[in-house]
């Protein structure tokens, strides 16, 4: 509104202006007309003439103020003056060869200098010299008059009408480009912001499946409790020449490949376990050189580049490597008839307008994980999708679909980002970026001695919803010869725990129950119990219960699916450690 209001006030100042100039003109070659000595102008026709100027300054005091933005306008009424002005000149006897010669070059001089006050001043002197030619060559041939020096003045303000003219047209041409420029800047932000909005819905839509991953996992690995300890204990039932010990064993190894699959839908959610360090990526990358090559094959070249100064990372170096294996399988799986693939680090510095249109990043110092390849590339419906867990452009029964959703939940973990750019044909580029760190001295953990298990005849009080996990549970403690007080959730405990008068020595609960959880359940009990020792199980890690406030980071944590040697020795490492 502010800027319509601005415009309206400078059109108004141009119709004056104008009205200005050409009351001038008008005076002048109304002048002339009256006083010319030409026979062939007879009284009314110079009457008409002077009429027709009088209209002409009529037109432009009613013309309206729009009018004059119009390009189209300003050069039909310049030619239209210009024409008037020329042939009134030429009725009133004073037409000269110098006279349009003059006026030729004003016009010229009013299209090609830089502003109206350079143009003017040219002007002032091209008809001086022109004056001086008009006298030296009037004053030959002894016939001067009146109309012949009229046409000095006449020919300022010609240029200045001239060059207000070009003046007013570079004025409205400088500001549509800036307008121009404005609305192109306003399409572009508009653009950015699309961007960021659809990274920022991709991003939450991530979130939301790997929150919903997570829960899969966990349910399934209630399930798969109870399919890999019953196997387990069929096949310590079963000799090897058992027709069915074969059956069993395959049961069981199905068990520990879907175990496999749920650790990468918790990594894919970031809530798999994990255990990071200062990690260098340049020694990463180059002790898997020679392993990618080979797992390439000879068709496809591998190319490193590799950070002149290391950058380190805080992450766990297993999954990292895991994620520069997934990021090469796919690589090799898109380049069917070989091709270049190029794994590079680089230490980078992001500023405060990278995460404007990469949203999740902050500024600060990273180290840069690129992996590119020449192969088929994705299309734009595959690229926003391929994050997703069981989401696969390979033909049914290549893949499971989870790399890229796993190497996604590892990045995420590690406090990076991942960026993938790719087109049909033009091969796939991805980047990793993760917070530089400064490299820290780790101390080698020596391995622990194996752990002899003592069976013995403690009670257990075991707390569990699920009833398959807690049947496989009190079958496995049972065999191991220890006394088992089974609920299926925390109240019955509590009633189960009241009414035994014997002594309990552990808790083995789970984390997450119906109407009380296991901290919960432990709190009341460890309360009447002080010497009760407390092992929690649960389907999700240690580190997403401690995140939210489940349990404190000072517990112990049976991981499900656990096998039955697993879970008797957690049960004796809890009974036999130090209140």
């Amino acid at each position: 509104m502010e800027s319509r209001e601005r415009r309206d006030a400078v059109d108004v100042t141009k119709t004056p202006q104008f009205l200005l100039l050409q009351s001038l003109i008008t005076i002048v070659l109304s002048y002339q007309i009256l006083f010319s000595l030409d026979p062939s102008l007879s009284f009314e026709g110079r009457e008409l003439i002077i009429l027709g100027l009088v209209l002409v300054l009529a037109l432009i005091w009613k013309c309206p103020p729009r009018l004059w933005d119009q390009t189209w306008f300003v050069a039909l009424f310049v030619s239209g003056d210009t024409a008037i002005t020329s042939a009134i000149i030429y009725l009133t006897g004073n037409a000269r060869t110098e006279l349009f010669l003059t006026y030729f070059v004003i016009i010229l001089l009013a299209a090609s200098t830089a502003n109206l006050n350079q143009h003017i001043g040219l002007s002032v002197i091209l008809c001086m010299v022109y004056g001086i030619i008009l006298y030296l060559g009037v004053g030959q041939v002894g016939s001067m008059t009146e109309g012949h020096f009229l046409q000095i003045p006449v020919l300022l303000i010609m240029a200045i009408f001239y060059g207000a003219c070009v003046d007013m047209v570079r004025g409205e041409r400088k500001e549509k480009t800036a307008l121009q420029e404005t609305i192109a800047a306003l399409k572009r932000a508009e653009q950015a912001l699309r961007e960021s909005e659809e990274q920022l819905r991709q991003s939450q839509k991530m979130e939301a499946v790997g929150r919903l991953a997570g829960g899969i996992a966990h349910d399934f690995n209630n399930m798969l409790t109870v399919i890999q300890g019953y196997s387990q204990l069929l096949l310590g039932s079963l000799g090897p020449q058992t027709p069915a010990h074969g059956q069993v064993k395959e049961i069981h190894m199905a068990a520990q490949r879907a175990a496999a699959l749920t650790q990468q839908l918790l990594t894919f959610s970031r809530k798999q376990p994990r255990k990071p360090r200062a990690l260098d990526l340049n020694a990463v990358v180059a002790g898997m050189e020679a392993m990618l090559q080979r797992l390439l094959g000879e068709d496809i070249r591998l190319v490193t580049s590799l950070a002149s100064v290391p950058g380190h990372v805080w992450a766990d170096p297993n999954q990292f490597e895991h994620v520069i294996m997934n990021l090469a399988i796919n690589a090799r799986d898109a380049m069917p008839r070989g091709g270049t693939l190029t794994v590079a680090t680089e230490n980078v510095e992001l500023d405060g307008s990278f995460p404007q249109t990469h949203p999740g990043t902050r500024p600060g110092s990273y180290v840069l994980l690129a992996v590119d390849d020449t192969g088929v590339g994705m299309n734009a419906d595959a690229l926003a999708h391929c994050f997703e867990p069981f989401f696969t452009t390979k033909p049914k029964g290549h893949g499971t679909g989870l790399g890229l959703a796993t190497v996604y939940g590892i990045v995420k973990q590690s406090d990076g980002e991942i960026y993938i750019a790719s087109e049909p044909g033009q091969g796939t580029k991805v980047r990793v970026y993760l917070p530089r760190v400064e490299a820290r001295s780790m101390a080698i953990v020596p391995a622990l001695p194996p752990v002899v298990l003592h069976c013995g005849a403690e009670t257990v009080l075991l707390a569990e919803d699920e009833l398959g996990v807690r049947k496989l549970v009190r079958e496995v403690l049972e065999q191991a010869g220890h006394t088992v007080l089974e609920a299926a959730s925390g109240p019955a405990a509590l009633q189960t725990a009241k009414g035994y008068a014997g002594a309990i020595q552990l808790l083995l609960t789970d984390v997450v129950m119906p109407e009380m959880s296991g901290p919960e359940l432990a709190s009341k009990l460890t309360t009447a119990r002080p010497d009760l020792k407390v092992l929690y199980m649960s389907g999700y890690t240690e580190e997403t219960m401690v995140q939210h406030g489940m349990l404190s980071g000072e517990i112990t944590l049976l991981q499900k699916p656990f096998s039955k040697d697993d879970l008797l020795r957690r049960v004796r490492d809890a009974m036999d450690s130090s209140p």
